[in-house]
């Protein structure tokens, strides 16, 4: 009895956390004129959202503006626990509805990454902070969710 209370108890408490998420699923275009971009090297960008309950998937494909197309994928736990990526050390949670994605790249620089769908959920903001013995800069994206395959049908 007392074990079948614990596991409902943990069942309630990860759908409440759940659903205080935000839900970042989908696809996502770069609106640049609602984002504060620190230079004029990037032309655009598209994020593909897999959200679970406990992981997440972010296809990234951006083009700078001499034409240049980079793709990276993220897959990791959202419990906090360490991702090992090419060489990087990713590790994801969730702060209340945010999305956090803390990556320490190779020359010793740390990306933080707040996502966060609008109430709507038209709009995805995304707090990008770089942080490095040099300082710290911070920029802001907004994205547009473009509508699924199923919607245009």
């Amino acid at each position: 009895m007392f074990k079948r209370l614990c596991v409902s108890a943990l069942a309630l408490s990860a759908a409440a956390m759940a659903a205080g998420r935000s839900d970042l699923n989908g696809t996502w275009q770069l609106d640049r004129s609602r984002s504060t971009i620190g230079d004029d090297k990037l032309k655009d960008e598209t994020l593909d959202i897999h959200q679970k309950e406990d992981s997440v998937r972010i296809a990234d494909a951006l083009t700078e503006a001499d034409g240049k197309q980079r793709k990276s994928d993220i897959q990791c736990n959202t419990l906090g626990k360490e991702c090992k990526l090419k060489g990087e050390q990713v590790s994801a949670w969730y702060n209340g509805e945010a999305l956090v994605i803390m990556e320490t790249l190779r020359n010793d620089v740390v990306v933080k990454r707040r996502l966060k769908a609008s109430d709507d959920g038209r709009t995805l903001s995304v707090e990008v902070t770089r942080m490095a013995s040099s300082g710290e800069k911070s920029e802001s994206f907004s994205f547009s969710r473009q509508p699924t395959a199923t919607a245009q049908r």
